[in-house]
């Protein structure tokens, strides 16, 4: 079934693209559907690798879904083709690189049942690095005329966290004893999101590093969290581990908490807000260790806590 749906898309593309734009006549009636990432650091045209579509009605009911290659896509000048639905409002939710892998789309059938979340492994843990996720949310309106258009506007539902800690001494200039061991990982109820891309799940995910590399100076941790909001609960943990004994939490803070607390040498916060937020993805916190003791914090290039002030 989804192998001809796909057919009859590429043959509606097909004919999109061979019509004269000077005489419409012969178009395919419809709606073409441009997008745009809301974080300037990515084009949609580059990231792009599947783009799904759900249609639904003014009561909230699915009248269709669309699923586009990035094949298709690219033959259609990156524009998604909509097929002529009645004259009438609709709303329209794009999901874009959503593979079956990473993520799961449930009760569809209704727009206020819809939801989005993440694919765990046992202990609603996540150990890979899923593909990036981007979601739109539009109303639309179909008319008669052929040649309608309208841009939808991706938020990346992806961060990719890097947690580094750095050891200058323990005690005598030296590392940390070779039986001390550290762990890095997340946690956060952000796995599930509703047609307007609003957390709705109150699950709590852990996020376990996909790539790390340890040594006895420098320790890199690296992980991807479904997306950040002002007043998320996403925690960064770093825990001490000692043979034969449980690991010992030493540090845990709230991410976006701490996001909130970045100043500019304007006097200008720089991530307290959602709309902020959406236009970064990427996360760097340093913890400097002197011996035992946390003496310096580091995030995205931000001091925190100065190296020079011990705690």
């Amino acid at each position: 079934m989804k192998t001809r749906v796909h057919m009859v898309i590429y043959l509606l593309v097909a004919a999109v693209t061979s019509c004269i734009m000077e005489d419409d006549s012969n178009c395919p009636k419809g709606k073409f559907l441009h997008f745009k990432t809301v974080n300037p650091k990515y084009r949609f045209e580059e990231v792009v690798e599947s783009v799904d579509l759900y249609v639904y009605r003014q009561d909230g009911s699915l009248t269709g879904k669309y699923h586009y290659s990035k094949e298709s896509l690219e033959a259609s000048g990156f524009e998604a083709y909509l097929p002529q639905q009645p004259v009438g409002d609709y709303t329209v939710v794009a999901l874009v690189n959503r593979n079956e892998a990473n993520y799961n789309v449930s009760q569809d059938s209704n727009m206020k049942g819809m939801s989005t979340n993440i694919i765990t492994v046992p202990n609603d843990t996540v150990n890979v690095r899923p593909a990036d996720l981007y979601h739109a949310c539009k109303p639309i309106s179909f008319v008669t005329s052929s040649q309608q258009k309208d841009t939808m506007f991706l938020v990346k539902n992806t961060n990719n966290v890097t947690v580094t800690l750095e050891f200058a001494g323990w005690g005598k200039d030296a590392p940390p004893p070779s039986d001390v061991k550290y762990g890095v990982f997340l946690t956060g109820s952000n796995g599930t999101y509703n047609y307007e891309n609003r957390p709705s799940g109150n699950t709590r995910i852990t996020y376990m590093p996909y790539k790390q590399e340890e040594s006895s100076v420098v320790c890199e941790y690296r992980m991807t969290t479904m997306r950040l909001w002002r007043n998320s609960d996403l925690m960064v943990y770093v825990v001490e581990k000692r043979p034969g004994k449980p690991p010992v939490k030493r540090i845990g803070l709230v991410l976006t908490d701490e996001l909130a607390k970045i100043i500019d040498s304007n006097g200008i916060k720089r991530y307290d807000t959602d709309e902020k937020l959406a236009l970064e993805d990427e996360f760097y916190l340093k913890f400097m260790f002197d011996g035992p003791l946390l003496v310096g914090f580091e995030l995205n290039g931000w001091f925190l806590i100065k190296p020079d002030v011990s705690l």
